[in-house]
């Protein structure tokens, strides 16, 4: 665990320096999960979408599968022609 002293403007934000954000993940631009727990402030990065299913892809199909998985939509739904 290690401590780092930030600085809170005059609107309430919360200013960390560049070694603080690359040390937990922090990306300009990117965004950050905020909680509230036993009275303490604790703020995450989040990954992006792509990120997510880059690491762990939620289905594995060949197009040929996926041609009839959609057939088999369509024609559930009145719309295969």
């Amino acid at each position: 665990m290690s401590e780092e002293s930030i600085v809170v403007g005059k609107r309430g934000e919360i200013y960390t320096d560049e070694k603080l954000r690359k040390k937990v993940g922090i990306r300009k631009g990117g965004r950050v999960k905020a909680t509230v727990a036993d009275g303490k402030l604790i703020i995450e990065p989040m990954d992006t979408v792509e990120e997510i299913i880059r690491r762990r892809p939620l289905i594995s199909v060949s197009p040929e599968k996926a041609e009839g998985i959609s057939e088999e939509a369509q024609k559930e739904q009145g719309a295969f022609g």
